[in-house]
């Protein structure tokens, strides 16, 4: 799926979009012709407004679904109650704006400049009269790698499996703030107000569950002695067991054998993981966020509520497993979560993807041939015609 241009929009003129982004620089520069562009309540999903300049424009209740702001200069635009689910914000100079009561759940905002930006809960009126809602700012499962959101109020925010690798956040009021399952490993809280915030299955920096030195043995040993266990047909070698241990300490994992390896709920987060072998592996909620998995393989994984969130899984192989005779091991993936992950190229043929999260996946030329995607949440993901003929392939008569 591409972004929209301005000719694409329904129900506008042409160039409508364009040239009140053109005379809105005008403004800015103080020329003839200039008038500052207003959004307000304007339907904009999917559309490209990549290295413009914005600043100062109003966004207020526009949905902006699926938007591309990518390197987009936003100080002090204002997108209150905007609907930002699953938009591009990466490199976007975002400084002193405005997103009180806005939804940015499913956003890509890695290194964006936030800095004193508003988050503040926002006040609406709903459809009954006098009723008045209370939002919290929504990131859950928002990429915010590397931004900065120095001295910004996330108070009560929903923060939940947001991805805050390398994220700037000095001063920051996270006061009740939801942080389950967030990503902080790198991340800078000098000075941060996290009172009353939750923390529950937070990924940080130091190890999460079992550290590789508790193992009975050196971990290069025991994956030696698993490839050996594999090659021999279990004669000689031992299996390798590592239930929740974190590995992201283990150098040269890239290209390896790991085939059938016993490491449900492990971590994998950041990892070079690319061409690596996991066939008929047990990673039952393994979490993979972030990782290189390019190439590898997970033909007949176990991977039921693994986490491979902004993962590269450029033409990695989810296909199933050929065993004895003509039977084959479908990769389980049920629950799985692939939000904003890049699967193109990828081999997902008879995945069972039940109730996986794909929100905002790049599935393009991805062979999804006889997939079992139900109840999967496909909302913003980006799929090619010919993907969805395979898809569809075992309902043709």
């Amino acid at each position: 799926m591409q972004p929209l241009q301005p000719s694409d929009l329904p129900g506008q003129a042409p160039s409508t979009v364009a040239e009140t982004m053109r005379r809105h620089e005008l403004f800015l520069d103080g020329e003839a012709g200039g008038c500052a562009a207003d959004f307000r309540g304007a339907q904009l999903s999917g559309f490209d407004f990549s290295g413009h300049r914005l600043e100062g424009v109003n966004f207020s209740d526009a949905d902006l679904s699926g938007a591309y702001f990518t390197g987009a200069h936003l100080a002090g635009a204002i997108f209150r109650m905007a609907n930002l689910d699953g938009a591009h914000l990466d490199d976007a100079d975002a400084r002193r704006a405005d997103f009180s009561g806005a939804i940015l759940s499913n956003t890509r905002c890695a290194n964006a400049d936030f800095d004193l930006a508003d988050f503040s809960a926002a006040i609406s009126v709903s459809g009954q009269v006098g009723q008045v809602n209370y939002r919290p700012t929504d990131f859950h499962h928002a990429d915010l790698s590397g931004s900065r959101l120095t001295k910004v109020n996330l108070a009560d925010a929903n923060l939940t499996g947001a991805i805050l690798f390398g994220a700037a956040l000095d001063d920051v009021n996270l006061q009740a703030a939801n942080l389950d399952g967030a990503v902080l490993v790198g991340a800078r809280l000098d000075g941060a107000s996290v009172e009353g915030a939750h923390f529950s299955d937070t990924l940080r920096d130091h190890c999460f569950g079992r550290d590789v030195a508790s193992l009975d043995r050196p971990i290069d040993l025991v994956l030696s002695q698993h490839r050996l266990w594999h090659e021999t047909e279990g004669r000689h070698g031992t299996l390798a067991l590592l239930g929740d241990v974190d590995l992201r300490q283990v150098q040269g994992l890239a290209g390896q054998d790991m085939t059938a390896i016993v490491a449900p709920g492990a971590t994998f987060f950041g990892m070079d993981l690319a061409g690596t072998c996991f066939k008929g592996a047990q990673l039952a909620g393994a979490d993979f966020r972030k990782a290189n998995l390019a190439g590898a393989f997970f033909c007949g994984a176990n991977l039921v509520g693994a986490q491979f969130d902004c993962s590269n899984l450029q033409s990695a192989s989810f296909g199933p497993l050929q065993v004895e005779g003509a039977r084959q091991h479908v990769t389980r993936l049920v629950g799985a979560s692939f939000r904003q992950a890049d699967l193109r190229g990828a081999d997902l043929r008879y995945a069972d993807l039940s109730e996986a999260a794909l929100g905002c996946t790049d599935l393009t030329e991805a062979n999804l041939k006889c997939a079992v995607l139900e109840d999967a949440d496909t909302g913003g993901a980006m799929i090619s015609p010919s993907a969805f003929r395979a898809l569809f392939a075992k309902f043709s008569s």
